[in-house]
């Protein structure tokens, strides 16, 4: 606590002080000695008189002496500070406001958002600066901004921009953002200070380092009144995430309750032409799961729509997946001169939903549009491109060639080739074996479960691909050979990658004559079929969204729709590919689609980032500990930077003594 002087210069007047005693002393003096013949009878009624107007002498003292002190005080025009001064009252002031615009602003309390309360708070805040001082608003967004580019000092543009601004359904970058504000203040004469206008959501705050230097004040400013109980939708996905056509899929939405009470929700699906609902109860501050089971008559691209009954938080309670049905799994085969080549080729005939057609490794790109790629005999041509394609989610089931690099081979995977310094070698084996399942439990094996279709590892091996020890360690072994060996292992690492390590020439192995060996090829491509979706997307709300085209259009072709019919600005970029379209800004949630010459070419959905849902808030207490000063009003702020003008006070009080001094005057001469 601190108290500054705007009239320091009026100081001498505290000498005026010393008014009442001087005066009290000067009424004090010697009177007159009259002599009388006898004065005893008067001198018993003085020392009476004495011993009770004394006390009221010091009294009447004592209070002419506040007075002229709170005088003196009213006209130093003191400032009183109740903590450290942000700012002094004549210095030049910087100020950045960081004001909070991420989803949670949104949720309602007392008749108006978050957001809206952080906005007149700020604007309070901006409304204390005078003409001399600086300032800035940045927008604390997935992608930060400033409203103006630099300091401004048109405070009057700054409080209409808050005044137009709305918030927006993304989480923030709040690191970035402080990061803007602090690059702001650098190398400004004056006074530096940053404010924080926030709900503070403790899900997107806690973890948060600030590291404000030493230079700048930074005040927390809480807009939030409350926990904010509510339901969300945080997810909505499909198994299997890319169906075919007539396949069973099933649609997942998951609910949370962030609240301290058991909850009752009814979730609503919109696929196509199906409305479906279901009742879900959910614990306590916990999730639960709604499953609904569908199948797609024809090939295209849907859009799910999950919903709930809306809440005072509604920007949670709506989410899409957009689903890409096929015809079929089109798989690229190489090796068709190898025995494993020739009997893939031939089940994958077998199959009615697979579309087969020949590759060369070395001639692959990472765009190749393949659902599954299956190489016979690979000698690791091409290793970069593989490893991209994994990355990106599809399957690739690869069995060596003789004298291929094995470190090679598993570097598609990430796996360290220097570890594997080996080349690939057919094994002859003594004594024919058979292999076993070594996860009973994996979705490839669900099929065979019951017993209907046999036995998938029932086939005779007397040869084997051989590899070396420790190379099945970063990855899953699915089939092994009786002695314990790996025999078909899958490594994940975007997509699937299978080594396949069991030999089809029938001078090595039966297995391929095995009736299981069909359904067993045909569950291996779907329980690992391709997640990369060439039709549908997803994106992040506040990120431009962007479709890359192998060929040169025309930018005029090409729209970007909103679901409710509002066009999207985008913008053409050509590129050695092709051409590269991307959306003028960031986009908010709902289905976009992406249309060429009035066609749609690709859907992407985006939804709420489910980080923002829960709207419990730190205490100011915790808000504390993260910076300097933690406040629930603009208008606090002010007093804090500018100081409590006493004057008034003094006023009172002054006029509270006079009124106290005539009352014992009044005392005085009644007694």
């Amino acid at each position: 606590m601190s108290l500054v002087f705007l009239n320091g210069m009026l100081w001498p007047l505290a000498m005026l002080i010393a008014v009442p005693l001087l005066l009290h002393l000067f009424a004090r003096s010697k009177p007159p000695i009259y002599r009388f013949s006898s004065i005893e009878f008067i001198l018993r009624i003085i020392r009476s008189t004495l011993r009770i107007r004394r006390p009221q002498d010091w009294l009447l003292l004592l209070l002419r002496t506040a007075l002229f002190a709170t005088l003196v005080m009213l006209f130093l025009r003191p400032l009183f500070f109740s903590r450290r001064a942000l700012a002094g009252p004549l210095a030049r002031k910087n100020v950045v406001l960081v004001v909070d615009a991420t989803g949670s602003m949104a949720c309602n309390e007392g008749g108006r958002t978050r957001f809206a309360a952080a906005c007149a708070e700020a604007s309070e805040v901006l409304a204390g600066l005078t003409a001399a001082d600086r300032a800035n608003v940045v927008w604390l967004d997935a992608v930060p901004d400033p409203v103006f580019p630099e300091m401004g000092v048109n405070m009057g543009y700054l409080r209409a921009a808050l005044s137009r601004a709305e918030v927006r359904p993304q989480a923030g970058d709040i690191t970035g953002a402080i990061r803007l504000a602090v690059s702001m203040l650098e190398n400004l004469d004056g006074k530096n200070e940053i404010y924080l206008v926030s709900d503070f959501q403790r899900p997107a705050w806690e973890q948060v380092d600030l590291a404000i230097p030493d230079s700048i004040g930074l005040v927390s400013l809480r807009v939030a009144q409350g926990e904010g109980e509510n339901d969300a939708l945080t997810d909505l996905f499909l198994d299997p995430p890319a169906p075919l056509k007539g396949e069973e899929v099933t649609i997942h939405a998951e609910v949370a309750n962030f609240s301290s009470q058991p909850r009752q929700q009814t979730v609503y699906l919109e696929l196509g032409e199906s409305r479906r609902t279901q009742d879900v109860m959910i614990p306590a501050w916990d999730k639960a799961t709604v499953s609904f089971r569908h199948r797609f008559a024809d090939a295209g691209l849907y859009t799910a729509a999950a919903s709930l009954n809306e809440d005072r938080f509604t920007a949670d309670d709506h989410r899409w997946a957009v689903v890409k049905v096929s015809d079929g799994l089109s798989v690229g085969v190489s090796g068709t001169n190898t025995a494993e080549g020739r009997f893939w080729l031939r089940a994958l005939d077998a199959l009615p939903w697979v579309k087969v057609e020949p590759v060369e490794p070395g001639r692959l790109t990472k765009n190749t549009p393949y659902d599954v790629f299956m190489f016979a005999g690979w000698d690791g041509t091409g290793a970069e491109t593989l490893a991209e394609l994994l990355a990106l989610g599809s399957t690739l089931v690869c069995t060596p060639a003789r004298g291929a690099p094995v470190g090679r081979l598993l570097a598609v995977a990430g796996v360290d080739a220097s570890r594997f310094p080996e080349e690939a070698a057919l094994e002859t084996l003594p004594k024919a074996l058979r292999t076993r399942i070594a996860l009973e439990k994996d979705r490839l094996f669900q099929l065979f479960a019951g017993g209907e279709y046999g036995d998938p590892a029932g086939g005779l091996f007397r040869a084997r691909w051989r590899l070396p020890e420790g190379a099945a360690e970063s990855g899953e072994t699915l089939l092994v050979y009786e002695d314990g060996l790996p025999a078909l292992t899958r490594y994940r690492g975007g997509g699937n990658l299978f080594l396949w390590t069991l030999p089809l020439d029938p001078a090595f192995s039966d297995w391929a004559g095995h009736m299981e060996f069909l359904p067993f090829l045909g569950e291996l491509l779907l329980s690992s079929r391709a997640i990369r979706d060439r039709g549908a997307a997803t994106a992040t709300p506040g990120e431009k969204l962007a479709w890359i085209v192998d060929r040169e259009i025309l930018a005029s072709d090409i729209t970007l729709q909103h679901e409710s019919g509002m066009a999207i600005p985008v913008l053409a970029h050509r590129e050695t590919s092709g051409t590269r379209v991307v959306s003028e800004d960031g986009v908010g949630t709902g289905v976009f689609t992406w249309n060429y010459e009035g066609e749609p070419q690709q859907v992407t959905a985006v939804n709420f980032p489910p980080v923002e849902s829960d709207l419990r808030t730190m205490t100011m207490k915790e808000i504390e500990r993260q910076g300097d000063i933690a406040l629930t009003a603009g208008r606090r702020a002010r007093q804090l930077r500018d100081g409590l003008p006493l004057w008034p006070y003094l006023l009172a009080l002054a006029l509270g003594w006079v009124l106290l001094e005539g009352g014992v005057q009044y005392w005085v001469e009644r007694t």
